[in-house]
């Protein structure tokens, strides 16, 4: 599978997830931040907190949060005001100057968050921009993670899911498995459904990739409990189509 390829099944599933969580009850929205001097927001929280979020809902939030930065006399020495606008320019296209925006981010020491999320922004964008997971990038983006992993920082989990992204590049499904777990176990929101959803059907293709039947049927199981907990039918016809492969490839049908 090429980078293209790759970057199209990703592509996909993030089209399934958008629309199977399109609009989600009270009950599975992450709290509506409401507006507040930008001094006094935690905005690593609430960058983490947007991977609770359907598609539509993360670039409200980004749009609003850019639009508040952008006012402020200071905005150009404000590295979430530089993370923001570098994910606009992304979404319209201006590959170029969004990973401008994203070096302009600066931390106030070596290793701290802000550090960590320009990075790993700059490494994450860089790989759905078709740059190939080459030897060295893969050397690079483990350096990174360790680091973070010796500070402890809070973004360490988004750095496994970076180098899942990496291996499922570089057709290594297993170690992308890997990974892709240890992304899960670490997500501060692992509980919430957007990220369940999320992690199953992403681990149900590399166990397909792996022609692992047992970890296919796993994370069918899983997609379809979820599904049914959460009254998603998209989720749910998703997950019967998921079972239909294992079944076809094992040249044998589902039971009536």
């Amino acid at each position: 599978m090429n980078v293209r390829q790759a970057l199209a099944v990703f592509g996909i599933i993030t089209m399934l997830l958008t629309a199977s969580c399109g609009e989600p009850s009270v009950s599975r929205k992450a709290p509506r931040r409401q507006a507040a001097p930008s001094q006094d927001k935690d905005y690593l929280s609430l960058v983490i907190s947007l991977d609770t979020l359907p598609s539509n809902d993360v670039w409200e939030a980004i749009y609003r949060e850019d639009s508040l930065l952008s006012h402020r006399p200071d905005s150009a020495s404000l590295p979430y005001f530089h993370y923001f606008r570098a994910r606009m320019l992304y979404k319209n296209g201006y590959i170029d100057s969004a990973m401008a925006q994203f070096n302009k981010m600066k931390g106030t020491q070596a290793g701290d968050e802000t550090e960590v999320l320009k990075a790993y922004s700059l490494q994450d964008y860089g790989l759905r921009s078709g740059v190939t997971a080459h030897s060295a990038l893969m050397e690079r983006i483990l350096e990174e993670m360790k680091s973070a992993e010796r500070h402890h920082s809070k973004l360490t989990f988004k750095y496994y899911d970076l180098m899942a992204k990496a291996y499922f590049q570089n057709d290594n499904p297993t170690e992308s498995l890997e990974y892709a777990e240890r992304h899960f176990r670490d997500h501060p929101y692992r509980t919430h459904p957007v990220v369940m959803q999320r992690h199953y059907d992403i681990s149900f293709l590399l166990a397909s990739m792996m022609n692992d039947f047992d970890k296919m049927m796993l994370y069918n199981t899983q997609q379809r409990k979820l599904a049914n907990l959460i009254g998603d039918s998209l989720a749910i016809a998703r997950s019967y189509d998921s079972e239909a492969q294992i079944f076809v490839r094992r040249g044998n049908s589902p039971k009536q």
